[in-house]
């Protein structure tokens, strides 16, 4: 018996045709959950107003709400995420990724920051964000200062999971790239993405994009407020898309 013991054989490293997708993979992911938890905490923190939906309509509430989740995200975070691959396919120098990845983590945060108050102001109106938020104006900081008052734990709490993702992506983002300067399949890989991209935020391959007003078909109002999530209203409330 060799009185050496043998090398460890190196891990093998990830191809350089899916590495780039690590970051908009996490990013993504990260959204989707912190939606989720958004929707839970809905249900959690106002069970009168859910109180007559069934396990059936409960369940259908929280995967339809999946649909509507992917196409906010994808709207927002995924744009910047999908120009970072992309970036990272094509050798982009290192600020340029950098500079992506931050806009991701930035919009992220946007999505964070609007889901948590309209969890919260779900319970004073029972319903989600609107253009109500317009007339907010002058007012911004009593309502901030109000806020931070009522909700201490729930700002604390998004504050510090914001804190930790920043952490996680800072580390993510300073992993070592690897280029893959196949052209012609990053060409047709990056137009695969798009229009799944596509797809996804219109809610499927329909005529029309999806809508507020889908959330609540076939399901009880209180199931159709469940399925939405706030940056969805908003959004499709400030562009006019009902």
């Amino acid at each position: 018996m060799s009185e050496h013991s043998a090398a460890p054989a190196a891990a093998p490293s990830m191809s350089p045709a899916l590495a780039p997708w690590v970051l908009p993979v996490a990013a993504v992911a990260a959204a989707f959950a912190m939606l989720s938890l958004g929707r839970l905490a809905l249900l959690v923190g106002h069970p009168a107003t859910f109180a007559a939906l069934g396990a059936g309509e409960l369940a259908r509430a929280f995967t339809r709400g999946l649909v509507f989740d992917a196409s906010i995200i994808l709207a927002s975070v995924g744009v910047p995420a999908f120009v970072l691959a992309v970036s990272e396919w094509a050798g982009m120098p290192r600020w340029w990724r950098l500079a992506w990845g931050w806009i991701a983590f930035g919009l992220f945060v946007a999505l964070t920051s609007v889901e948590v108050a309209d969890v919260v102001y779900f319970g004073e109106v029972q319903h989600h964000l609107g253009a109500e938020v317009l007339a907010v104006g002058n007012d911004l900081d009593f309502v901030v200062a109000a806020a931070l008052r009522q909700h201490l734990a729930a700002v604390t709490l998004s504050l510090a999971g914001l804190a930790a993702c920043a952490w996680g992506w800072t580390r993510l983002l300073a992993r070592p790239v690897r280029p893959w300067r196949r052209w012609p399949a990053v060409a047709v890989a990056a137009l695969v993405a798009i229009a799944i991209m596509v797809v996804v935020i219109r809610g499927g391959v329909t005529r029309k994009p999806i809508a507020t007003i889908n959330a609540m078909e076939g399901i009880p109002a209180a199931g159709g407020y469940l399925i939405l999530d706030g940056p969805f209203v908003l959004a499709h409330t400030l562009t006019g898309a009902r």
